[in-house]
């Protein structure tokens, strides 16, 4: 871990590079497991350096396909959570906390004046024009991630959520492959010309049952927990920490 943080900064190491594992860490362990030669020293070595350059690659298209993801589902959910939740008609936040974050921003930024609901309901164009704007002010101003570390942890979770769910179906098919052909060749080793029942299980080495499970929660995995509704809840919680900041910037 401590060669992967020398060649990541912390968000991109965590938000980018561990969805990329989880994705190609299929592929790694069924090679492991079934490749004698790879769990040598050596053999591992040139296996994980294989790994990671798929892995960086996969890395480095987090950010694009993640931003075109988040563009979809903002525009799906009528804008981004840190807009919506500033809105009178959005009830998540209570009016009165609202009305605090709208007398700070009107101290804060040049040009921006309180929005009262009657104002936001008689231009509602207009008025996330101006949540925009603010939300702006506040990413600029909440950069120093010592002194805001709540948020940036909470970036961190929602970009890690954001981009595991851009690349649900490519982690869920390279699951499923590799599920099928370490089943394959578990059948083919073990199982081939033999009468089916219960003890013949247990003369599957260890390793290759506990693939066999692991790779069968990541496949479920990617498939009914990797969904929108994880992806909003996480973004929606970084959106009410980042408006949290205009109580202690």
């Amino acid at each position: 871990m401590e060669s992967l943080a020398k060649l990541f900064d912390t968000y991109s190491l965590r938000a980018r590079v561990k969805p990329a594992a989880f994705i190609v860490l299929p592929i790694a362990l069924s090679i492991i497991t079934f490749y004698e030669p790879a769990r040598s020293a050596g053999g591992a070595l040139i296996t994980f350096l294989t790994s990671f350059g798929v892995m960086s690659y996969t890395a480095n298209q987090m950010s694009t396909r993640g931003n075109i993801v988040q563009k979809k589902l903002f525009n799906k959910w009528g804008g981004s959570p840190s807009t919506l939740l500033l809105r009178y008609r959005n009830d998540e936040i209570d009016v009165n906390t609202k009305q605090r974050y709208q007398n700070f921003l009107s101290k804060h930024i040049s040009n921006y004046e309180v929005i009262t609901p009657e104002e936001e309901a008689a231009e509602p164009v207009i008025a996330d024009k101006k949540y925009d704007s603010a939300i702006k002010y506040l990413l600029e101003h909440t950069r120093d991630k010592q002194k805001y570390n709540l948020i940036f942890g909470e970036l961190i979770t929602y970009g890690y959520s954001r981009n595991t769910y851009a690349f649900k179906w490519l982690s869920a098919i390279i699951s499923a492959s590799s599920l099928i052909v370490s089943s394959l060749i578990i059948y083919m080793t073990h199982m081939v010309d033999k009468a089916f029942n219960l003890k013949l299980i247990f003369t599957i080495p260890f390793e290759q049952t506990a693939l066999f499970v692991f790779l069968l929660l990541l496949m479920l995995n990617s498939l009914f927990f990797v969904n929108e509704n994880w992806v909003k809840t996480r973004a929606f919680a970084y959106g009410r920490r980042l408006l949290a900041a205009c109580d202690t910037i």
